[in-house]
């Protein structure tokens, strides 16, 4: 008698990463779609990406977007991208403080500027004095003790207006009052009297 064998299949693998494991009420392909319609944010594409029917993508990601649960993922998603981002930008983008250490800094001499000659050979330097200079004016007006002379234009404009306002004002104040003394004036010479 012959022995049959019984080979042992494995089993597939999954074709999706640990982090797209299916979620409360989102499949992983659902879960692919809410990932590249974030990134693209076109439906259309974004179930193409994740490997919706190749013959109706359109319908697949307008269905797919149909989905509450998906909207909800949508939503988590764009909420961790700008959070990331916010993150990025904090680490990459000088504050207010920093910009203004950096520009006294200069501003004292502290930092170097370095010169490179066509030889190749670079000289450490201090900074120009109209460099100097600058990052004092900039530190300045970052503190609001120096005006550009545009704001110091529109500030004088705001206040002509104002005056032009405030006199228009009053001329029609004046008017009213003078056409109401003379309207009563008519009105007194009786209905008679011509």
């Amino acid at each position: 008698m012959r022995r049959r064998t019984i080979s042992k299949v494995k089993p597939r693998e999954n074709p999706f990463p640990q982090h797209l494991k299916k979620k409360k009420g989102i499949s992983p392909l659902q879960e692919l779609f809410c990932v590249f319609y974030v990134r693209t944010g076109n439906a259309t594409l974004a179930a193409k990406l994740a490997g919706y029917s190749p013959k109706t993508p359109s319908e697949s990601g307008s269905m797919a977007l149909k989905s509450k649960y998906v909207q909800e993922r949508i939503k988590e998603l764009r909420a961790e991208a700008a959070a990331l981002t916010d993150k990025a930008v904090d680490k990459y983008v000088a504050d207010k403080h920093e910009r203004q250490s950096w520009l006294t800094s200069v501003m004292r001499g502290d930092i170097t500027d370095y010169i490179c000659t066509h030889k190749g050979v670079s000289h450490e330097r201090p900074a120009k004095l109209a460099d100097r200079i600058r990052c004092a004016e900039l530190l300045a007006r970052m503190n609001g003790e120096l005006f550009d002379r545009m704001a110091l234009d529109v500030r004088h404009n705001i206040e002509r207006v104002e005056r032009v306002i405030v006199d228009l004002d009053r001329e029609k104040a004046q008017a009213i009052s003078h056409g109401a003394i003379e309207h009563k004036k008519t009105d007194d010479s009786g209905p008679g009297t011509a």
